[in-house]
């Protein structure tokens, strides 16, 4: 499985870059640092072409720690280096081609006679860069910008690091990534903040953020839940893998013993690959002999997301190790959980 990491730095007031023939240096030298051991842990490191002809990166890897720990991990020295282009006109003459032995791509929409190795997309260029990384087995891709490719790589990337300087840029400013810091990372999932230097460093879970309204969507559809003094409602998604949702379900909606999720598998032939649930799949049930833990396995499902954790009012539940010993990605999406107390507050108020 591809992973995609977003990285960029950015100024107080959402600029990539001024207007100014020179680059602009956002990060402090602690944040360039930390930048350069991530990208050392990446097996493709990705930009755009404006970033190649306005800053000349190199991109490989730096320091003899950090190639010592690609060798450890069995990783060549330098990672491979992609730069995308729709138009197939990038100078030639680029740090970005002279530096480090990884090979060098040029991912373009149009015929090109740049060095290295040329592969040509049509469609989505992100698309285009996960089937690459795919057909050469890589699982860690960082797309490092500019603007107009982070924009597109957004809404399908699983990470972002995002490097926010003190500094304003104001009308000198740039490529602008957001115009207000708090509205941007407002519906956004901040798993840890850190201060490097003089810059603040924001790591975002882009697939939970886009996560959060399916979960707010699974709550509601429990509010629809026939009432049980003796089984939790629950909401629940079956989605792809891109988070479009095939099928929704809630609890004692097919059958008054029926859990969420065996009503939404009820709905749909195609296959799901993310589960969003407002409860942890259960593993037994004093109702059925298999639980919806076990469903979930049979049905193929390579992911779950949940917002609750059973407690103690009428089982603990083992369900959550149970899809993470069959091979399911279990993620927890933390914040809902007043709304689940609410969607079942004639159960807790009765215990």
């Amino acid at each position: 499985m591809v992973t995609l990491t977003l990285s960029c730095a950015v100024s107080a007031d959402g600029y990539l870059d001024d207007r100014s023939s020179e680059r602009v240096v956002l990060s402090s030298p602690e944040d360039l640092a930390a930048v350069l051991a991530l990208r050392a842990q990446m097996d493709m490191i990705v930009i755009g072409a404006e970033t190649l002809r306005r800053d000349d990166p190199s991109l490989a890897t730096r320091g003899e720690r950090h190639r010592a720990s690609r060798a450890a991990a069995g990783l060549s020295p330098d990672p491979v280096k992609l730069v995308v282009t729709r138009s197939g006109d990038i100078p030639h003459d680029r740090a970005f081609f002279r530096d480090g032995m990884g090979e060098k791509i040029v991912l373009s929409r149009n015929p090109t006679r740049a060095p290295g190795t040329v592969e040509p997309f049509t469609g989505d260029p992100i698309d285009a860069v996960v089937q690459l990384a795919e057909a050469r087995h890589f699982g860690q891709v960082l797309i490092e910008g500019g603007a107009q490719i982070l924009r597109l790589a957004l809404s399908k990337s699983r990470y972002l690091r995002l490097a926010v300087s003190p500094r304003r840029l104001g009308d000198g400013g740039h490529a602008r990534l957001f115009d207000d810091l708090n509205r941007f990372l407002a519906n956004l999932h901040v798993t840890q903040t850190e201060k490097l230097g003089d810059t603040r460093i924001y790591h975002i879970d882009l697939l939970l953020s886009r996560a959060r309204p399916h979960m707010a969507t699974a709550l509601r559809l429990s509010a629809r839940c026939p009432a049980s003094e003796t089984a939790f409602a629950v909401g629940c998604l079956g989605c792809d893998a891109a988070l479009n949702v095939l099928a929704t379900g809630y609890s004692r909606e097919t059958g008054p013993q029926d859990h969420a999720e065996e009503a939404m598998l009820t709905k749909t032939s195609e296959p799901i690959h993310t589960v969003i649930v407002t409860l942890e799949p259960c593993l037994t049930r004093a109702s059925k002999p298999t639980g919806c833990a076990q469903w979930l396995v049979r049905a193929g499902v390579k992911r779950v997301i949940y917002a609750v954790a059973e407690d103690a009012t009428f089982t603990r539940q083992t369900g959550l190790a149970h899809l993470a010993s069959h091979g399911i990605e279990v993620l927890h999406l933390p914040g809902f959980e007043a709304e689940f107390r609410a969607a079942n507050a004639s159960i807790y108020d009765a215990s």
